[in-house]
Parts: C-alpha cells; sequence; structure tokens
C-alpha cells in the first residue's frame, strides 16, 4: 500500500514472544498491552469474537464437530474479508486494501456436499469418476475447494459439482458408515483368496459323545413298588438297619400299661 508499519500492538501472549524478534529486526516497535487489560486491545479482541461467532455459526449450520474448528475458522476469515463491514463506510476489506472485487459466484456453502472430479486419482478405469465428500472451504494457496472424502482424504479441485441444500456429514462419517466400510474392505480382501484358505481358518466344534443310558423295563419297575421294604433297606447300610430295629431295653424297674398287657376302660 506504500505506507510502512511503525507500531503494532498486542497482548504478551506465548505465540507473540518470538514475534517480537521479528518486528525488531524489521525496525517495527512491538508495543504489549498491560496484563489482565484486555479492553486495552479492544479492536482485535472484537475482531476475534467476530471470527468465532461466525465459525461456529459454520460448525453449527453443518453439523460438524469441533474437530473441524480450523477449516471453520479459516473460512470464516475468507468470507470476513469479501463482507461489507460498518468500520469502513460498508465497504468491502478485499476491495478497500487491494482495489479488487471479490468473485462472489465463487463461493458456496460450507459443509455441504461435493462431488469434485477425481478422474486423476483413480487406480483403474472401472473406478467411479468422483464421490460425495465435504466441502471444507477454499485453499489458500490455489484457487480451488477443499473436499474432504469418507476414507479422509482431502482433495483440491476446481472441478466440483454442489449440492447446497444438503449436508451429508452424519451420514458419511457415522461410526455405522465406518463399520460397513470396514466390513466391505475384509470381504474384498477374503475375496481375494481362495475358498480352502478361508474354511481352513473356521473351527468347528468338536461333537459331544452321548453317553449310554440303561433302560428300566416295567417289568424291573412293578418288582420295586411291590417290594419297597427291599429297595429300601438295599439302600440303607446293614450296620445303620440293625440299630433302628434294635430297640433298647429300660434298665430303670418302672413298667408301663403297655409291658404289662393292662387297657384302661
Amino acid at each position: 500500500l506504500g505506507f510502512p508499519i511503525k507500531a503494532v500492538q498486542s497482548d504478551w501472549g506465548g505465540e507473540f514472544r518470538p514475534y517480537s524478534k521479528f518486528l525488531a529486526d524489521l525496525g517495527i516497535v512491538h508495543r504489549v498491552i498491560c496484563p489482565h487489560t484486555h479492553h486495552q486491545n479492544g479492536v482485535v479482541e472484537r475482531k476475534h469474537r467476530h471470527i468465532v461467532d461466525l465459525g461456529l455459526t459454520l460448525l453449527s449450520q453443518a453439523s460438524l464437530p469441533l474437530n473441524f474448528w480450523d477449516y471453520a475458522f479459516t473460512t470464516a476469515v475468507f468470507l470476513i474479508n469479501r463482507l461489507p463491514s460498518s468500520a469502513i463506510q460498508f465497504q468491502v476489506p478485499c476491495t478497500f486494501l487491494f482495489h479488487i472485487m471479490p468473485d462472489y459466484k465463487f463461493l458456496k456453502v460450507f459443509g455441504c456436499a461435493c462431488f469434485p472430479l477425481l478422474r486423476p486419482y483413480l487406480a483403474h478405469r472401472l473406478e467411479f469418476r468422483s464421490q460425495e465428500c465435504l466441502f471444507l472451504g477454499y485453499s489458500n494457496s490455489h484457487k480451488g475447494y477443499k473436499c474432504l472424502s469418507p476414507s479422509g482424504k482431502l482433495y483440491i479441485s476446481k472441478d466440483v459439482l454442489f449440492n447446497e441444500s444438503r449436508f451429508s456429514y452424519l451420514e458419511l462419517f457415522s461410526p455405522s458408515a465406518s463399520y460397513l466400510s470396514h466390513i466391505n474392505n475384509s470381504v474384498k480382501q477374503h475375496s481375494s483368496s481362495p475358498l480352502s484358505t478361508l474354511f481352513s481358518n473356521i473351527s468347528l466344534p468338536k461333537p459331544v459323545p452321548l453317553t449310554a443310558v440303561p433302560f428300566s423295563s416295567p417289568s424291573s419297575d412293578t418288582s420295586s413298588h411291590s417290594s419297597p421294604s427291599q429297595s429300601q433297606s438295599g439302600g440303607v447300610p446293614q450296620s445303620a438297619a440293625e440299630t433302628e430295629t434294635q430297640s433298647p431295653s429300660p434298665s430303670h424297674p418302672t413298667q408301663t400299661f403297655v409291658m404289662t398287657d393292662i387297657c384302661q376302660v
């Protein structure tokens, strides 16, 4: 712009400490605010809040987790530089600095479904020329779009078709979708191996041997019911049976009615 920078003001954060030496080498004064007085850096803090609010809005609209915060905040800065600002009489910052009108047709909805041309990346001719991906913003070093595939690859391409009314993150990157893709990959790996290799890894359970159960005839059942005393005495030891049949005689001289055969009338 033709105007030299004389001073730069910031807080004394850890990220600005190496920056201080860089400014000193360029002859620029690094001015630091007082500790715990963020209002002295109010313009920067307000713009920082603006970027965070817009970035969180982009994440919320596309139903994206906070893992994509860097893509959302970079896209937020890209949009802020191309939107009118009340600080400069509603002029566009990009036009105000570089005297170039931005191309608004290039802008797309963040987090929507996109279909990049993947023909240069195909392994063979029978693969599909494109697949549904997730739009994650604009490239700083290329004039193209960032497209994230379900496999985790990030493609940068200018030949992209967009469906700006569809937000497919929950379908492309859900746990069930990743589980199904893992199953498909395992099936493809097993399909290339012979059947003998597949069935050799399968361990079948060993058969359980059957024990012979003695069969009791009806005659034996009737004989067992007809002589219960024999069956009962057969299961009891002989010494125990003798102790039960022999009753001890009383040692005292007292006699009962039963012993003298006297019946009371």
